[in-house]
């Protein structure tokens, strides 16, 4: 979660009468955001251990980034959903994102220092197998991620349910009905955004019909 530093800026020395001191322009607000920022995935060189876990739907935009996980001297995994033609590294194939998950879980158990964790998937997947990583031992220094899909979690502060939705300003909360504005802030922790009541005076879905 982004960290929002205030300083204070010291007083300026004061100054004769006949030359007041000049305030200095205010500087430009700045609005806090905790969105998690991503970045293409990169081999890690120093690395042990490369361990890439995808949904079914990114792993067909990551054959260049397989190929170069093949070519380092470090031993590679791949951890996907659904099955597909056989990989240039040892794959494992899951049925669905619990099975994936489980697996993932046991391997970063045995798993030593000098691992690198890949993730690619949605956002909904990307956090749910960071919380994991991170439960196992992993540092977030040890964990790429990069979105490719457009679901996410969203947090419901009105009944305090998270449930996953297509990406969009508002979504309609599957437990409680109220009309969600999400917000642009991310919990790490949950992974997930904060959705707070879209309209106060209408706050259920049927209401905007």
């Amino acid at each position: 979660m982004t960290q929002v530093l205030h300083m204070t800026a010291s007083q300026p020395a004061s100054q004769p009468a006949s030359q007041p001191a000049t305030q200095p322009a205010s500087p430009p607000t700045q609005h806090a955001t905790s969105a998690p920022r991503y970045a293409a995935l990169e081999p890690c060189l120093e690395a042990h251990l490369h361990l890439l876990v995808a949904q079914a739907a990114a792993l067909e935009t990551l054959d260049s980034f397989v190929m170069r996980l093949a070519q380092l001297a470090a031993p590679s995994r791949l951890f996907c959903t659904g099955r597909a033609t056989p990989l240039a590294i040892d794959t494992t194939f899951c049925p669905n994102e619990d099975d994936l998950a489980a697996e993932l879980s046991r391997t970063l158990a045995q798993c030593t220092p000098g691992t690198r964790l890949y993730l690619a998937g949605d956002e909904a997947f990307l956090w749910r197998m960071h919380r994991l990583a991170r439960e196992a031992g992993l540092e977030r220094e040890e964990i790429a991620a990069t979105p490719i899909g457009t679901q996410r979690a969203v947090y419901c502060v009105h009944c305090a349910n998270t449930h996953v939705y297509s990406a969009s300003d508002e979504v309609t909360c599957a437990r409680c009905k109220v009309r969600l504005s999400v917000r642009d802030h991310f919990s790490e922790r949950m992974g997930a955004w904060l959705g707070v009541c879209a309209d106060a005076d209408r706050p259920y879905a049927e209401a905007h019909a």
